[in-house]
């Protein structure tokens, strides 16, 4: 980031409100996915300009260790964090890359068009909203948790690394990852759910923190 920040300044500005929450490991193709947390308001402040702000990122190399010569990588970007980068063998990446050594070699940016499947996989589950409760979700940022061989959906970011999330028979829940009891069901329904929430997160927050 500290060499492209000035190319791309919203990179920096978003890297004050985030922190690291999850790093995955893929193959075929490798790579390796980074989920980050929001530890205040800043992705509900700019969720329109943020949604337009994903883009793969090509003309960066780092040092490979065992060829001596550098390598290129592509990195993904959405909501103007670093989500994603494609790179061979990802489990080794320290002992085969020298991270301290990185360049820039003719970079260029490539948009990408958002198409969330998580989010229609909550569409989906929730059926039909007015348009006035679908405002009071973060559709575009829905994405998968998997707990205990349970999947679900999240729709509300409380931060910190805390959600709202509905599993697949519409059940609401929230997932609280630094808590004794990180999963409890809270609602039967998001039309339940929506009864009580009227899209103050604090509120919402502390009544839960309050409950449990």
């Amino acid at each position: 980031m500290k060499l492209i920040e000035n190319d791309f300044p919203i990179l920096k500005e978003t890297a004050k409100h985030i922190k690291l929450r999850s790093i995955y490991f893929h193959d075929n193709p490798g790579g390796i996915n980074i989920l980050h947390g929001c530890i205040d308001h800043y992705y509900t402040r700019n969720e329109g300009k943020l949604t337009n702000s994903a883009f793969r990122l090509d003309g960066i190399e780092v040092m490979n260790k065992l060829t001596n010569k550098y390598d290129p990588i592509s990195l993904g970007y959405f909501f103007g964090s670093l989500s994603e980068i494609e790179i061979p063998e990802p489990r080794k990446i320290l002992k085969t890359y020298d991270l301290n050594n990185i360049r820039i070699n003719n970079l260029k940016r490539k948009l990408i068009k958002l198409n969330n499947e998580d989010k229609n996989k909550v569409l989906k589950i929730i059926g039909f909203l007015s348009p006035e409760k679908l405002e009071l979700l973060e559709l575009d940022f829905s994405f998968e948790i998997e707990f205990e061989g349970k999947k679900y959906y999240t729709f509300i970011d409380l931060e910190d690394g805390n959600y709202i999330a509905v599993n697949r028979s519409g059940k609401v829940f929230r997932l609280f990852h630094d808590h004794e009891e990180p999963v409890d069901k809270i609602a039967n329904s998001i039309s339940d759910f929506l009864i009580v929430y009227d899209g103050n997160k604090d509120q919402l927050m502390s009544d839960l923190l309050e409950e449990y």
